[in-house]
């Protein structure tokens, strides 16, 4: 499982833009978590040094006709978490809310005491017996309205050690993030590519 790429939530990919001859290494780690890890490094073959900075990263790309065409990262994680199974026994309700609503989901963990991460997070989710709810603004990007709420799932687990004939309680943390979108912005979460070349960034279909 560890070595399974998720798009959007864990990949290792590199990227090749055949117009400026830059060859992108990317990685991204979203899973199990508090904060996820992301770096895109470039580099140029005809400067044969690493060298352009790229403000985003590419979940799929390709060339044609020596224009670059490439898939964003962010639309990719947000499609990821809404429909795979990132933590396996996490329950979440749904994915959805309306609009103006405070209150997001249930979630529930077996055996699992879940919390949201005390960060800068803290202070707009809140969660009472499973259920989120939200003071916080949401995120908008790409004409999609959503949340990103950091889990931390404390897990106990009693054993009998056979030897000592001790009780013993063992704990694992475990973190994620999960996504809820507005339902008035769910038609935005488009499969577009992106364009990248002599007339600059655009979207087409």
């Amino acid at each position: 499982m560890e070595n399974t790429p998720i798009i959007g939530i864990r990949n290792v990919k590199t990227h090749y833009n055949a117009f400026k001859k830059d060859v992108l290494f990317t990685f991204y780690d979203d899973i199990n978590t508090a904060e996820e890890q992301v770096w895109n490094i470039c580099f140029n073959e005809v400067m044969d040094k690493f060298t352009t900075l790229y403000s985003w990263v590419p979940s799929y790309s390709c060339n044609i006709d020596n224009i670059m065409f490439s898939f964003d990262r962010n639309t990719s994680k947000i499609i990821s978490k809404m429909y795979s199974d990132e933590l396996e026994d996490l329950s979440v309700s749904t994915h959805i809310y309306s609009p103006g609503a405070t209150t997001l989901c249930s979630v529930s963990y077996p055996s699992g005491t879940i919390s949201i991460v005390d960060n800068l997070s803290s202070k707009h989710y809140s969660i009472n017996n499973g259920i989120i709810s939200t003071t916080s603004t949401a995120i908008s990007y790409g004409g999609i309205s959503y949340h990103i709420i950091p889990l931390k799932i404390v897990v106990s687990k009693t054993n009998q050690e056979e030897a000592q004939g001790n009780i013993v309680t063992v704990s694992k943390i475990l973190y994620t993030n999960i996504v809820m979108v507005d339902n008035s912005t769910l038609s935005n979460l488009t499969t577009s590519f992106w364009k990248h070349g002599k007339a600059g960034l655009f979207d087409t279909n």
